[in-house]
């Protein structure tokens, strides 16, 4: 039960702040003017992405909602036996990016966070988008170099 409760708090979290940081942007920033917080490295700019993570274009994009909820499904069902906090993140992720796909039907996501030197940009994304990074990659790593080695 203690791993259930470690879940929600993360998953809950996650949805939050996304959900939190999306509506301040809505409400404050212009969109496409952006507003510099580091020099020009770190700036907010307020855009809609109708396409995947990192504004990757990918055929089919009605069924990006379909595979973000079978693969919420499977992994809750894997996390669910233990607490592994980095699929939660992938999760909370997933769920943050499509209320934003429910909420704004035909535009896409907001994404706000834009990083890069002058003309050589990352592409704009958001909380969501970084829970689902950092999952992906502790899970990799996790698979690549193995979990916990047991005695025979």
């Amino acid at each position: 039960m203690r791993g259930r409760w470690r879940w929600w708090i993360v998953l809950v979290g996650v949805v939050g702040v996304d959900q939190l940081t999306k509506q301040l942007v809505v409400r404050w920033l212009v969109p496409y003017r952006p507003v510099r917080v580091v020099g020009d490295f770190i700036r907010l700019q307020y855009v809609h992405n109708p396409y995947a993570v990192f504004g990757v274009k990918m055929p089919g994009v009605l069924l990006i909602p379909v595979m973000v909820v079978v693969i919420g499904v499977i992994l809750y069902f894997w996390v669910i036996r233990n607490f592994h906090w980095e699929s939660t993140l992938i999760i909370g992720g997933a769920i943050g990016n499509l209320i934003d796909r429910i909420m704004y039907k035909g535009v896409g996501v907001v994404d706000f966070i834009d990083i890069g030197v002058s003309r050589w940009r990352w592409p704009t994304f958001n909380v969501a988008d970084t829970a689902v990074v950092i999952g992906m990659v502790v899970l990799g790593v996790k698979i690549v170099f193995g979990g916990k080695k047991h005695s025979p």
